[in-house]
């Protein structure tokens, strides 16, 4: 059975920082410890460099002050440099042997290897007042063993690299432990936002302060994703109502009607049959406007697009009005600054524009009117509907294109409809990639907007 068992994210951030500290303290300390060795053999090396030209000087001197060199001088430099390391040979002007040391024996009794990797030679000359009188040869297979001095110098420094190491690492871990909780514990914060709008609470919101600037909007997206569920539910609910409302009308209507003539209270006359007409007409009515704003909402709802005259489709609409309009002798005005055509989808703007002349009709009360206007804008066409009628309340103008909604002054059978018909207005511009606004003042008219890109082909 393999367990797939989950690591906190402070925890594997914490793992982390604390394996990134150890491994770059460890290279850190390998590097110095190599570069500090070279640096001290190089400090060896020039400190006997110094020491071997000392000797040569010595051994200058001697020449000079005893016309030459001694048994005891020689004794003395054999005395002198069995502790040095060294196997020192001297040589006349002519480069004939005169002494040595025999200092090798003693380099390999106190362990120093005898190779040529460590081996080193130098020859320098011995001058008296500018002239040659010898040479002498340093020779070594290798350094000396370190003195004691030498010994609790590195041992010292190598101490204090490693006690540096060990801090750096312990404050890496710290800071790695403190900086993972910081991000972790906004995220779960979220998280468990998340849980409680899973469960059903969509007034839930997450509240972090936080100068990360993913985490911010992290937190900004999942306090959006709930505003927008919980305003979906409240969509949902008062759609569910809203249909409820609408159709338990006309079939309490229908119910009272059909029970009365059963019972034998009403006959069934034209009269009543009419009445029970009227109310299934309304009834398929909404179910058909159910059904267009459906076929609105699908993901593969396709236009049948063609080139249309503007000024010629709201010539045709005008038209078929006339007659409601001459009705309540209400002045309907129309103009363009130019011949504007699109590629549109003809049937669904003239229902676009049938809807909302329709309602300005509705709307407006007798002797008013209607001015309409066609306006070409780059590659935008504008149609303005202004009205003079009654207007829309403040509080109702952000819904109205909501589905059911209905404003208060709007609610009786004659005028009100089913609240669907912006609606679908709305839904038929934004299929096209247009935009819908409206403007309204209570008792002084208002304005249609619709702006429809012309995208001609």
């Amino acid at each position: 059975m393999i367990i797939n068992k989950k690591i906190k994210l402070s925890t594997k951030m914490s793992i982390y920082f604390g394996f990134t500290a150890i491994l770059l303290t460890v290279m850190f300390f390998v590097m110095t410890h190599v570069m500090i060795g070279f640096s001290f053999n190089e400090y060896r090396q020039e400190n006997e460099d110094a020491q071997v030209l000392k000797v040569v000087e010595y051994i200058e001197n001697i020449y000079k002050n005893n016309k030459g060199i001694t048994p005891y001088d020689l004794e003395n430099l054999r005395r002198m440099f069995t502790r040095g390391g060294y196997h020192i040979s001297l040589y006349d002007e002519n480069g004939n042997f005169i002494w040595e040391n025999n200092n090798k024996k003693q380099q390999h009794m106190k362990g120093i290897e005898l190779n040529q990797r460590n081996h080193f030679v130098k020859k320098y000359p011995i001058k008296v007042d500018n002239v040659i009188k010898g040479y002498v040869s340093f020779e070594r297979f290798g350094f000396p063993p370190l003195s004691q001095i030498d010994k609790r110098f590195k041992t010292n420094l190598f101490n204090g690299l490693l006690i540096i190491a060990t801090i750096g690492v312990i404050i890496t871990i710290l800071i790695g432990i403190i900086l993972s909780k910081q991000i972790s514990k906004p995220i779960l914060k979220i998280k468990n936002t998340a849980d409680i709008l899973r469960n059903g609470e969509l007034s839930a919101r997450a509240s972090i302060k936080t100068n990360t600037k993913e985490i911010e909007e992290l937190n900004k997206s999942i306090n959006y994703l709930a505003e927008s569920l919980e305003k979906q539910e409240t969509l949902r609910k008062r759609l569910t109502a809203d249909i409820s409302h609408e159709l338990r009308t006309p079939l309490n209507v229908l119910q009272n009607q059909l029970e009365a003539i059963i019972d034998g209270i009403f006959e069934a006359s034209p009269k009543r049959l009419n009445i029970c007409y009227e109310e299934v007409v309304r009834l398929t009515d909404l179910v058909k406007n159910i059904e267009k704003l459906t076929t609105l909402d699908k993901a593969e709802f396709e236009l049948e697009k063609e080139n249309v005259s503007l000024n010629k489709l709201i010539e045709s609409v005008i038209e078929q009005f006339k007659p409601v309009f001459n009705e309540k002798h209400i002045q309907v005005y129309f103009s363009s600054n130019d011949e504007i055509a699109a590629y549109i989808d003809k049937n669904k703007i003239k229902q676009v524009l049938i809807n909302i002349i329709s309602n300005a009709n509705k709307f407006t009360n007798k002797n008013g009117y209607v001015n309409i206007s066609l306006l070409k804008k780059e590659t935008v066409a504008t149609v303005k509907i202004q009205d003079n009628g009654i207007g829309i309340d403040e509080e109702d103008l952000p819904h109205i294109f909501e589905r059911f909604y209905r404003a208060e002054n709007s609610r009786n059978r004659k005028t009100g409809g089913a609240g669907l018909g912006l609606s679908i207005v709305k839904g038929i511009i934004e299929a096209h990639g247009g935009n819908i606004y409206v403007s309204s003042k209570k008792n002084e008219g208002t304005t249609f907007t619709l702006e429809i890109p012309r995208g001609i082909s």
